[in-house]
């Protein structure tokens, strides 16, 4: 994917959800979020007053 992106020298966005955090300083350069040790993509507390289910 970085790859491709690249080679059309900003033409093309990829967005990706995932779990990885890669090492490489590549990777680490284009990762804008880092959702863990409770911080969601949708917050608890979204879910909870719009009568979702944390099931």
């Amino acid at each position: 994917m970085r790859d491709v992106v690249t080679d059309l020298r900003g033409g093309f966005q990829i967005i990706v959800s995932d779990h990885a955090n890669l090492p490489g300083e590549w990777f680490q350069n284009c990762v804008r979020y880092k959702r863990r040790d409770g911080e969601a993509l949708i917050p608890q507390v979204w879910i909870d007053e719009h009568g979702g289910s944390s099931d």
